[in-house]
């Protein structure tokens, strides 16, 4: 979904265009162009995210503001969203620029299963791309990997929330290529990482490719740690996946970070596309990949 293509008008949508439509407004731009009024207009275009509007604009106004309770607009599970924080970056990727809108040729494939997809989520940060996966698919399984406490924390508490214990896991790990151990930068958002520094923190490492034998579908963003996965050899011998990853520039072993994550993904069987996404970060890019028999 695109910006301002919600198929149902609500009362913040109009509230929202009138806002926008004030920085036109010659006398009215100072105002708009205050701290106050930015950080109203911005809660504002948040809160178009959600189905508890009021409530969330509300929230994300107080000087101080608990983690609460959402329905992602148009979504049929509920999340757990930390005010002014990176979670809403995620929300309004996933939400208003639908950074993982199913390709038709993929959503298909998945649709014709003759059992649940089993999904993994590599870089799950809180669970916004799980509620994707059950809101499309929801007798799906989803196995989430996620090394950040602290957005581990908030991603538990959705999944029990949703009372989903039984069909969604989290490994508290970071996803890589063999078993181990990590320096990782945790930075309770959507920036951690692999990082040696006086900061990092250890956490685990699990091989992905056991996990992969059974999956129909992975996810995986993980802030440049992508390309030893996507070098590995043992991504050749995969049948009947699909992989959507987001690549980046700055962790890039290769010159052009785009055209290696194609190049890998086609030399291991797999027909490669870039995502059209709206507004996606500099230096990075999202690939669907699919492989069947």
């Amino acid at each position: 979904m695109r910006s301002d293509s919600w198929p149902t008008a609500k009362s913040i949508d109009l509230f929202a265009r009138l806002i926008d439509r004030t920085t036109g407004v010659h006398r009215l731009r100072r105002l708009r162009a205050t701290r106050p009024a930015r950080r109203f207009a911005d809660a504002v275009y948040h809160a178009q995210l959600v189905d508890q509007s009021f409530r969330f604009g509300a929230r994300e106004l107080l000087v101080r503001s608990r983690p609460a309770t959402y329905r992602p607009r148009e979504r049929s599970l509920a999340a757990t969203i930390r005010h002014r924080t990176g979670d809403l970056y995620v929300l309004n990727e996933i939400v208003r620029h639908g950074a993982y809108d199913f390709p038709m040729e993929v959503a298909r494939r998945l649709s014709t299963l003759r059992r649940p997809p089993r999904v993994l989520d590599v870089g799950a940060n809180i669970g916004l791309f799980g509620i994707e996966v059950f809101n499309r698919f929801p007798e799906a399984s989803v196995i989430a990997f996620e090394p950040d406490p602290a957005n581990a924390a908030v991603h538990e508490h959705t999944i029990r929330l949703n009372r989903l214990d039984d069909r969604w896991m989290l490994i508290p790990s970071c996803a890589g290529t063999a078993d181990g151990t990590v320096d990782f930068a945790a930075q309770g958002g959507v920036g951690s990482h692999i990082e040696a520094s006086a900061e990092a923190i250890p956490v685990p490492v699990v091989d992905l490719f056991p996990y992969l034998r059974d999956g129909d579908l992975v996810k995986i963003d993980i802030e440049g740690s992508e390309w030893p996965i996507l070098a590995d050899a043992r991504l050749r011998q995969l049948n009947n996946l699909v992989i959507v990853v987001e690549y980046h520039n700055d962790a890039s072993p290769y010159p052009d970070a785009r055209e290696a994550a194609l190049r890998l993904l086609s030399a291991a069987g797999f027909t490669a596309d870039e995502a059209d996404v709206p507004h996606q970060p500099e230096g990075t890019g999202l690939i669907w990949a699919w492989k069947w028999q």
